[in-house]
């Protein structure tokens, strides 16, 4: 990889090559896209304001950050002084799709338990008060590595003009967060904690992950549950 113009200013040229089998092996393993559209469906939205889950009337979002979502027209105007300290304009539908995308995929959700795992020492121990808490940033970046390369030495692509580039969630950090006691949790983190025990049971439920895009103030919550199957991934 040529990394500076020449004298000429001629656009440094990216090659980049990958394995013959790449796309063979990622196939075998990848999940298919109707069962992650499944298990996307199954996840139930709560409304941002009055923490009411989604089920058959389907709710709205703002149409301006993407990430909040509300029952009603009455109970978005009431969170709007709440939110509009956080909401900022995205290009595309923001990082909600990509990240219930990324929980509903059995073999990336694999490896986020794997990670947790570890990096909490989640092996022996047992759910307890106050719950475990952990950030996880993600960007999107472009997919492809010559766009990417490109954006990141701030020249355009040679593409950009044809067609919109695709992108992909990259996870930047997994932050373990200090633990705050039940009692004095948020009401959309009481509410992650409480479903989370219900539907995974409280003897797997461990706290919350709070996803969350560079320095914005908003977050997507989801319960932190250990797999049995991913403990044995690693205990092999």
């Amino acid at each position: 990889m040529q990394a500076d113009r020449d004298r000429t200013g001629a656009i440094p040229t990216f090659l980049h090559a990958t394995h013959p089998m790449n796309a063979k092996i990622v196939k075998a393993f990848a999940p298919r896209s109707e069962e992650i559209r499944t298990a996307r469906q199954s996840m139930l939205l709560g409304c941002s304001n009055c923490r009411k889950r989604e089920t058959d009337k389907k709710f709205n979002r703002c149409a301006k950050c993407k990430e909040a979502w509300y029952c009603s027209k009455e109970c978005q105007r009431q969170h709007w002084p709440a939110h509009k300290v956080f909401c900022r304009e995205v290009e595309g539908s923001g990082i909600l799709k990509l990240v219930t995308t990324f929980f509903a995929n059995r073999v990336l959700n694999g490896c986020l338990q794997i990670a947790l795992i570890q990096l909490l020492d989640l092996f022996d121990k047992k759910p307890s008060e106050p719950p475990l808490r952990v950030q996880i940033d993600v960007g999107i970046e472009p997919a492809e590595l010559t766009d990417f390369m490109c954006v990141f030495m701030g020249q355009e692509s040679p593409t950009s003009h044809e067609m919109a580039r695709g992108g992909m969630m990259q996870v930047n950090t997994i932050t373990p967060l200090d633990p705050i006691p039940s009692s004095e949790l948020s009401s959309s983190r009481a509410d992650t904690w409480r479903t989370g025990k219900e539907l995974n049971g409280p003897e797997l439920c461990f706290g919350i992950i709070e996803f969350c895009n560079g320095e914005s103030e908003h977050r997507i919550l989801f319960p932190m549950s250990r797999l049995e199957t991913s403990l044995s991934v690693i205990c092999r």
